[in-house]
């Protein structure tokens, strides 16, 4: 069963430019594993320095396995701490069949 990961994040006062290149090459990372079949960038509307990530992958295991390799890059997490306020708030959900409201 895929799992639903969404991310929050901020960006640090006036870096959401920068931020903004950060996320693209942490969302072609991830992308670049066969496990993550969705990556969707959202900036909250009012609030520029304010991202969300919706992705979609095939286990908390596999998405796991991406961060620990994403967090293990020094050079990624020199990026992250110079452009974000903290890390990313990361939340698991796998019982989406709740309340579906998917159009045909």
């Amino acid at each position: 069963m895929p799992v639903f990961v969404i991310v929050d994040i901020h960006a640090q006062p006036g870096k959401a430019v920068s931020a903004a290149e950060v996320i693209k090459g942490s969302q072609a990372f991830c992308l670049s594993y066969d496990a993550c079949r969705r990556f969707d960038v959202l900036k909250e509307d009012g609030d520029e320095h304010h991202f969300c990530f919706y992705q979609i992958w095939d286990s908390i295991a596999d998405h796991k396995k991406m961060l620990a390799a994403l967090m293990s890059d020094t050079a990624f997490l020199d990026k992250l701490n110079a452009n974000f306020v903290s890390g990313p708030d990361i939340r698991y959900f796998t019982d989406w069949g709740v309340v579906a409201g998917i159009k045909d």
